[in-house]
């Protein structure tokens, strides 16, 4: 792909170049909102080698025979002859010309997961020839997991924008928020059920995480089962409660008439931000101070250690001969009662099995925080 794209942008500089008056390259980025307070921004804009593009920036949800799909919409200034998405040299996305000038890049639910994360996703648009303008520009799209539709207490205030950071090892989606008076309490749900990481690192300020599997499942849908609601107690006595749904929306655009990944290379694992993860406490789980998830992951092939199939089984081994041993036997007979000690058994040792096997892969700084 990278080839391919080259040998495209060779002759394209040299015809964008021709007209001093319009740049090869630019991009924008949505502004950064207080509280879905931004849901009317339609689209974003970018205009380079004499041609507009628009973007949309909601990802919508798009129920298939086939799957659903999420759907990124856009349009341009010039009558676009074909196009593809791709990522890291490969094809990601399918393309589709809706009309002379507009486009949409689809993918399946079950196949976007980095799209969500923040990777790099390149469009390439090639165009009707036209004097002095690149026949082919290449558009970088970067997503956002992303709040909106919010209802509820203002008092309670909560970022729309998600931030994919890395906690335990693995990439989650982090909303942050906060009160103006303390807070005694903060309950999230889902459709009513609770979203277990939640955390309250002062009196006034809130964390919630969620997993991208979990994000994916609720994204763009309206049924009552995707709907987030948090209440918060506050010390008078007060309760604060909010509500939202979770979708994916257009982050960062822009447009190259040159390589598009040489112009936006993925991200390195640099000096400053190896010294950041450096300087953290021996054991931390929870590396956001140091960048977003792909940012820091860039370090993963340098400093860290994973959880291989051999930190598994070593923990499988551990965890048997807990079970098998006297200590616990007679605990469970006490709880369970003598007749249902092997079923507590077999039950505790698939939970083990299915949690340790949920770890593989996983990337820690050091071996105290993969062993916790």
């Amino acid at each position: 792909m990278r080839i391919l794209v080259s040998v495209f942008a060779a002759g394209l500089l040299a015809a964008a170049c021709a007209d001093p008056s319009g740049p090869a390259y630019a991009e924008t980025e949505s502004p950064v909102d207080d509280d879905g307070k931004a849901d009317a921004t339609a689209e974003l804009y970018v205009r380079a080698g004499e041609t507009s593009l628009w973007v949309s920036r909601d990802v919508s949800r798009r129920s298939t025979a086939a799957g659903d799909l999420l759907v990124m919409r856009g349009r341009a200034s010039r009558t676009i002859k074909s196009g593809m998405g791709f990522i890291t040299d490969d094809p990601f996305g399918d393309f589709e010309i809706r009309s002379a000038r507009t486009f949409e890049v689809t993918w399946p639910l079950d196949t976007a997961r980095t799209l969500g994360d923040g990777v790099n996703q390149f469009v390439r648009l090639d165009f009707a020839p036209s004097p002095g303008r690149p026949d082919m520009l290449a558009a970088r799209i970067v997503v956002r997991p992303r709040l909106v539709g919010f209802s509820g207490s203002s008092a309670l205030y909560l970022t729309s924008e998600l931030t994919p950071v890395i906690r335990d090892g693995a990439v989650v989606y982090r909303a942050t928020g906060h009160t103006a008076t303390p807070l005694t309490d903060l309950r999230v749900t889902i459709g009513g059920i609770a979203v277990a990481d939640v955390r309250r690192p002062d009196a006034t300020h809130f964390e919630v995480d969620l997993a991208p599997a979990a994000a994916f499942a609720i994204a763009g849908s309206s049924a009552a089962s995707a709907r987030i609601e948090l209440t918060a107690t506050l010390a008078t006595g007060a309760t604060l409660v909010k509500q939202s749904r979770l979708g994916f929306a257009v982050k960062k655009l822009g447009v190259t008439a040159a390589d598009a990944e040489e112009q936006w290379p993925n991200a390195e694992c640099t000096t400053a931000r190896k010294a950041c993860l450096g300087t953290l406490p021996a054991g931390a789980i929870d590396l956001a101070t140091c960048g977003e998830a792909l940012e820091v992951l860039a370090c993963s092939s340098q400093i860290g250690t994973h959880v291989d199939a051999l930190a598994v089984e070593g923990a499988l081994h551990v965890a048997t001969a807990r079970l098998a041993s006297t200590a616990f036997r007679s605990d469970a007979a006490a709880l369970v009662g003598p007749a249902r000690v092997d079923a507590l058994v077999s039950g505790t040792e698939q939970a083990a099995h299915a949690r340790l096997d949920g770890l593989l892969g996983r990337w820690y700084l050091t071996s105290t925080a993969r062993t916790t």
